[in-house]
Order: structure tokens, then sequence, then C-alpha cells
């Protein structure tokens, strides 16, 4: 939940994926297209910016596949990559070449979270568990373990495509039981619940949970 919760509200990827069409729209990157089987072209989107005031550039997104292809945990299903025939042209387009055509690539493309190259390398990994910079719309304060993160407006936020900013903070609380979890939203400690019993599901579509609704999403 952890990582769930830092992927969607720190950092962003360079397109993302309708549920309705099946369509891949984007997001920090403009535009795409396949020059052939295995050469895809990137891009990105100007004037975005990191939360602590760097630019977005192509070295940026290349750096982050770079990550991606030589992680020890998901390297296999970036292997498709062929990292070292990858590019820059300028500041905002990212030449990605492939070993074979590939007709996932796009998917797992669209799933990488952009990092900032300069920030990270300064920083180090183990840094970067509690220190995130991302594009998106906050930056974290504060990770207490086994009980949750704080967030912040990040005020360098590029505005995203339709996303409105309503909140200055936000806190995200970690629970072990799910029962404590609905007595704080039921007493009004949480706002929003995730993961619910069905059983609470149930309560709160019987109106047993007064001014509460249930979303159900994949």
């Amino acid at each position: 939940r952890a990582a769930f919760s830092i992927k969607n509200i720190i950092y962003e990827t360079l397109m993302l994926k309708n549920y309705e069409t099946g369509e891949y729209e984007p997001w920090l990157a403009t535009d795409w297209s396949f020059e052939d089987d295995t050469t895809l072209v990137i891009n990105l989107r100007e004037n975005v910016y990191f939360s602590n005031g760097d630019l977005m550039t192509s070295e940026d997104v290349l750096y982050t596949v770079y990550r991606y292809v030589n992680s020890s945990r998901i390297s296999t299903s970036y292997s498709f990559i062929d990292y070292d025939a990858c590019s820059t042209n300028g500041d905002y387009q990212v030449i990605l070449k492939f070993h074979n055509p590939t007709g996932a690539a796009l998917g797992y493309i669209a799933s990488m979270m952009v990092y900032n190259k300069s920030y990270t390398e300064s920083v180090g990994n183990d840094a970067m568990a509690t220190q995130p910079c991302g594009t998106g719309p906050y930056q974290l304060v504060e990770w207490v373990s086994n009980y949750g993160i704080s967030y912040e407006r990040n005020e360098n936020y590029w505005g995203g495509i339709g996303v409105e900013v309503e909140f200055d903070n936000i806190e995200v609380r970690y629970y072990t039981e799910l029962t404590t979890m609905m007595v704080d939203f039921e007493t009004g400690a949480l706002d929003i619940a995730t993961y619910l019993s069905e059983s609470d599901v149930k309560r709160i579509q019987n109106g047993e949970v007064p001014g509460s609704t249930v979303y159900v999403t994949p």
C-alpha cells in the first residue's frame, strides 16, 4: 500500500492507461510513435518540474529506463529494452530500442515512474525510500514506520491534465486490523478507507454507516 500511494501522489508516468478505452494517453509524454518494430520515439512535455525545482528532461527519462532495466527485482520484465542502444535527442525526446519486437512494450514503459537523475544519484537509493523526489502533485513530509505517511502540496507541480490539487496536506495511515481502520473511519478520523472487509462493504451499502459511499474499482 505504501508503494501504491507514493506512486500515485509523488511519482508520475509517461502515459496513463484509459481503462474504458484500453488506450494509453499522454501524461509526462505528449506523444510517441514506433519508427519500426524495435524503435519507440517518445516526446516529452516541457516545463515539468520535480518537487525540488529541477526541470524534467530526456536525461531523467533515460536514467529511469536504466534503473528499470537494471533492477534486481523487475529487470526480467524490461529485458526487451536494449538500453545500450537507447538515446536522447535534445532535452525532450527519448529514443528507446528493443532487442526484439515486443507486443507488451508500451504497457511496461507506461508503468515506469520517472526519477530525477541528479537528485537520485546525489542522495542514493536508501535515502530515496524516505526522501522521494517526483513530478507529482504532492511531496513526502514524513514517513513513520508502521503508522503512515504525511504529504504536502508540491508547489512546483506542473499542473497535470485536468488534475485539481484540492488539499494542502494528505495523510495516509496503515492498519494491521481492518476492524480498527473501520472504527476510525466511522468516528471521522479517516475520510477514506480502502480494502474493506466484505461485511463492512455490505453495512455501508445497507445504509448502516451514514454519509458513506462504497466505490468498487479495478
